[in-house]
């Protein structure tokens, strides 16, 4: 997987959306992001809320970067507990298999930027309200830098 999945040389400086919550805790331990990208990032995880911030408690896999590193979690932890106050995070409900095209525009317009582009053929408007995939995220979001796709 890779961290940092849009070039960000070519949009230095960008905010960053951050989409998977492994790959933001890998991001943290190579160093390709820090703590002034998560302080001013977006999260819209394909995890649900209690797995982000108490990963295992209720019995699923923990990543070995929580085990491993646990300042890193707590450092994701402590800036995810200040992007919902800010209003910069979108959570899945535990029912759903994953988040939807629409939760990441919802986080984005609410954040004010361009919803993720639609296209004629697949991801078409009716399209995004379905579970979205790390890929067409990363090619469909025009203003951020795009994190853990």
């Amino acid at each position: 997987m890779n961290a940092i999945s849009k070039d960000e040389s070519a949009r230095p400086g960008a905010p960053k959306l951050f989409i998977s919550f492994t790959g933001t805790l890998c991001a943290l331990r190579s160093g390709q992001v820090g703590a002034a990208d998560l302080d001013t990032g977006l999260f819209v995880f394909g995890c649900v809320r209690d797995h982000a911030i108490t990963p295992g408690a209720n019995g699923e896999y923990v990543e070995h970067d929580v085990r491993d590193r646990p300042d890193l979690h707590q450092q994701l932890v402590a800036a995810l507990l200040k992007a919902e106050t800010a209003g910069r995070v979108r959570w899945r409900a535990l029912e759903q298999r994953n988040a939807s095209f629409a939760l990441v525009n919802e986080l984005l317009v609410a954040n004010g930027y361009k919803r993720l582009m639609a296209d004629e053929l697949y991801y078409t408007e009716a399209w995004m309200g379905r579970d979205y995939c790390y890929p067409a995220v990363v090619e469909r979001s025009t203003e951020l830098v795009v994190i853990g796709g």
